[in-house]
């Protein structure tokens, strides 16, 4: 093979790293332009306390009803708790689908994205998810 045949054939691959590199990374945009926008309400089992996380599955609402008054405080924590981590499987299904829809084509991108949520999140919400 000659030089130019060698340099052509050098280019023609680069060219093709650069198109996957970019269709890799407009799906991770769109990935991320999803996730930002998620928004994920939960009820404790009572309906006593309802929790809103974010995609990063920080809490930004708590709103109790007036049944908590009712309950004592164990009982609020463990509704709290208890609809924090609903939510939080919530988040992990939707992170799911995200990553089907929108990293199809990129195995690994989707493998990095559910396993960077799995490993993120409490593994007390995935063992109780049977219950």
């Amino acid at each position: 093979m000659s030089w130019q045949a060698g340099y052509e054939e050098s280019l023609n691959t680069l060219k093709a790293l650069t198109e996957i590199a970019t269709t890799r990374a407009g799906a991770m945009q769109g990935a991320n332009a999803r996730l930002s926008g998620v928004r994920i309400e939960s009820w404790s089992p009572q309906r006593d306390v309802k929790v809103v996380i974010d995609s990063t599955g920080l809490i930004q609402d708590v709103e109790f009803t007036e049944a908590a008054t009712r309950s004592s405080p164990l009982a609020l924590n463990r509704g709290l708790m208890r609809a924090h981590d609903d939510a939080l499987r919530a988040l992990a299904a939707q992170v799911e689908d995200i990553a089907e829809d929108e990293l199809a084509d990129s195995p690994e991108l989707r493998a990095s994205l559910r396993s960077t949520y799995r490993n993120g999140l409490p593994q007390r919400v995935f063992d109780d998810a049977s219950e």
